[in-house]
This record gives structure tokens, sequence and C-alpha cells, in this order.
């Protein structure tokens, strides 16, 4: 097959269908890396435009500036990213939390959670 794959034009819904099967692929990974994994709801994601755009909606839904590049938000379950910066280790950091946060019967400490998202962080890769 060789490279002609790079370069056929491909349709929107080709690109849709690779997107998710991508993210897919990342959620499992996630699920494996923590040894968590019972069925649960997909975690939602927001894909801002750009880092304006994501600022902006953390002020509008936190009454604050926002610090994060990246963030989940455990009562919407959904991640929110921006598409200028988003890559295959912030998207498993923040699918860690929504697979933490509805795995275990009790929410963890944040630390705990934080903890555990960059132990996926740390073997994504492996």
């Amino acid at each position: 097959m060789g490279l002609k794959w790079l370069f056929k034009k491909k349709s929107p819904n080709d690109t849709e269908n690779e997107i998710k099967q991508k993210v897919d692929a990342i959620y499992e990974k996630v699920q494996e890396i923590l040894d968590m994994r019972k069925s649960m709801t997909k975690v939602a994601i927001y894909v801002s435009h750009d880092k304006q755009e994501l600022r902006s909606l953390y002020r509008k839904i936190y009454k604050r500036p926002c610090h994060f590049r990246a963030w989940y938000v455990y009562d919407s379950n959904t991640v929110y990213v921006n598409a200028d910066d988003v890559h295959e280790g912030i998207l498993a950091h923040e699918i860690a939390h929504s697979i933490i946060d509805n795995y275990l019967l009790i929410l963890p400490p944040k630390a705990t959670a934080e903890i555990l998202a960059r132990y996926v962080d740390e073997h994504l890769f492996d």
C-alpha cells in the first residue's frame, strides 16, 4: 500500500470516523493503564477553536481566569480541549480523570486523581 493513503483525498465522514477510532483507542488504552475496565458512559469531548475560546468558556463556567490547557468536568462528564493544542497525551490525561471518577464508587481526592492521571501520561506509549 505504501504512502498512497496519505495523499488520498478524504471525505469529512472519513476524517470524523478516523478521529472517533483514535479517541476510542486512547480511551481503551487509558482503561488498560489504570486497570479500570468496566463498561461506563463515554466522556464527551468539547473542542474549542483556540486558546482564547477555551479560556473564555472556563471563565464563563467557573467565574475565574483559566490557567489550564485542558480540563475535565465531572458533573457533565466532559473534557474541554483546544484544537490548536490537543494531542494524545493531553486527551489521555483528561480522559483518565473521567475514567477514574466514573469507575470508583466514591470520588477520590483531587490530588489522588491527578497522580493517577499523571501515571497515564508516563505510560501512554509503553
